[in-house]
């Protein structure tokens, strides 16, 4: 499996099982640009080493007193692990207080949205 097919078989999860109030964002920081469109994005915002997904559980799915934090999912394929500058971008985002983690296979991923009620607990 693919990352891609990863992140899209977890979204298409969240679009049939998601919680009502969760929220699945997927960062579109991938890809190939012109200089010119590299920096034109830069001047608004662009943050590189964005992960792959942005998500936030439903509140009403989770224990009275437990807060719905967002958090930062980055997806790798089966077997692939990030590269050390990776995870050093990735651990900047934890140091600035972000939940982050670093999944590899859609079992792993779809109990981590379950768990922070992305996803309902049913199958």
């Amino acid at each position: 499996m693919t990352e891609h097919q990863l992140q899209r078989a977890l979204y298409n999860h969240w679009r049939l099982k998601g919680t009502p109030n969760s929220t699945f964002i997927h960062l579109a920081n991938e890809g190939k640009r012109s200089t010119a469109e590299g920096w034109r994005l830069k001047q608004i915002g662009l943050t590189p080493g964005l992960p792959d997904v942005l998500l936030r559980g439903d509140p009403d799915y989770l224990e009275r007193g437990v807060m719905a934090e967002p958090f930062f999912l980055e997806l790798k394929r089966p077997g692939v692990v990030a590269t050390p500058e990776r995870r050093l971008q990735l651990e900047g985002f934890v140091e600035k207080g972000w939940l982050v983690w670093t999944i590899n296979s859609l079992d792993a991923a779809l109990a981590l949205l379950r768990e922070h009620a992305v996803l309902k607990n049913n199958n």
